[in-house]
């Protein structure tokens, strides 16, 4: 019963409530006393392979989606199409070229991740 007849809490459970008041005090001292080193973390152990066809499955996915209600949105005429899918193209050889420079930065670098080549070639402090 946590609470006597005039509402107040019963003095076992103030105990229990202050015991755990503790617990958690020390856990937090003995956390914040620690002086182990900070995790640092590397790039995962996806493969290649498995990383560019997730890149083309999202890319693409994304395009094949947005693609026809885009172009039902600002025309009818199935002509339309035609530029929509152009303009695609562009975006995709952009995207492609951005892709391409950030794995030749990575290369030059000598760095295994977007995180690592910022962080050796622009300040380390900002890389997140």
């Amino acid at each position: 019963h946590l609470s006597t007849s005039s509402g107040l809490p019963s003095t076992s459970s103030t105990n229990k409530i202050n015991k755990s008041i503790d617990i958690h005090r020390s856990f937090a001292l003995q956390a914040a006393s620690s002086t182990t080193a900070p995790v640092i973390k590397k790039g995962g152990d996806a493969t290649i392979a498995a990383s560019t066809f997730n890149l083309a499955k999202s890319i693409i996915g994304a395009g094949v989606l947005s693609l026809p209600s885009g172009v039902a949105f600002y025309s009818d005429s199935p002509t339309a199409l035609i530029p929509a899918s152009i303009i695609t193209i562009v975006m995709g050889l952009v995207s492609a070229y951005s892709f391409s420079i950030i794995g030749k930065a990575c290369e030059q670098h000598s760095a295994e991740s977007f995180q690592d080549v910022w962080a050796k070639s622009v300040n380390p402090n900002t890389a997140w």
